[in-house]
Formats: structure tokens, sequence, C-alpha cells
């Protein structure tokens, strides 16, 4: 009968930790406080691999916090705003390493500065009176 008893107990605790990651994650999230709780809910899901509603949120807030970063980059890119849209793709890629969207987002921010880079120096080439290696620096970048 003790036996039973110890593993009941267990259980109960091990049931009343995972309960209290689940409410410390959502509360961070609910303050605003994203990051933070998806790292308190990723950490807690790993210690506690058989809580499935815990796995579930942490994985539906985490997409969804994903999905707004990629959004958030997705539009500071076609506003022109590359600095904005790197750190947006940045954040994604750290909540959701690997993620081939972030990834994608990034490169085509670099990419997309690299070109407005040449631009401005075949720019500065024309002006300074040398048309024809503005010409051949745009013509690299197209």
């Amino acid at each position: 009968m003790s036996k039973w008893i110890v593993v009941l107990v267990s259980v109960l605790a091990a049931g009343c930790a995972a309960d209290s990651a689940l409410r410390d994650g959502r509360k961070l999230i609910e303050q605003g406080r994203m990051e933070e709780g998806i790292r308190r809910l990723e950490q807690d899901v790993k210690a506690n691999p058989n809580d499935e509603k815990l796995r579930v949120y942490y994985e539906r807030n985490r997409d969804r916090y994903v999905n707004q970063l990629l959004y958030e980059g997705e539009k500071a890119r076609l506003l022109g705003r590359g600095d904005e849209a790197l750190a947006a793709f940045r954040r994604a890629l750290e909540v959701a390493p690997g993620n081939a969207r972030a990834q994608a987002g990034l490169e085509a921010t670099q990419a997309g500065q690299r070109q407005q880079n040449e631009v401005r120096q075949a720019q500065a080439l024309f002006d300074d009176g040398k048309p024809v290696q503005a010409l051949d620096k745009l013509r690299a970048v197209l």
C-alpha cells in the first residue's frame, strides 16, 4: 500500500509542476513578454515531455509569435526598412531555429540591402562624372 501512495504522490506532484509551468508561461505571454514566455514553456515541455496540454500550448503560441515576426519582417522589407526586417527575421530564427520562411526573409532582405548599396555606389560614380563605370556597376546588379 505504501508503494501506491508514493506513486500517487509522485504523479500528483508531476502534474502540479506541469500546471505551474503552464500558468507561469501563460502569465508571461499575457503580459506581452512573448519571447520570455515561449522560452519558459519550451523548458517546461522538455522537463515534462508527456504533458500534451503544455506542449500544444507552447507550440501554438510559438508558431503564432513566429508568424507575427514573419509578417512584421516582410512588411518592413517591402517598405524598405531593411534593418527592422532583419531584426524581425533574426528574432523569428531565435524562437524557431531553422524556420525556412524566416531564413528566406533574412536572405532576401540582405540581398536587397546589397543591391541598394550597389545602386548607391553607381549613383556616386555617375555623380562623379564616371557614367561608364556607373553603368557597369548597374549591369552587375541587374
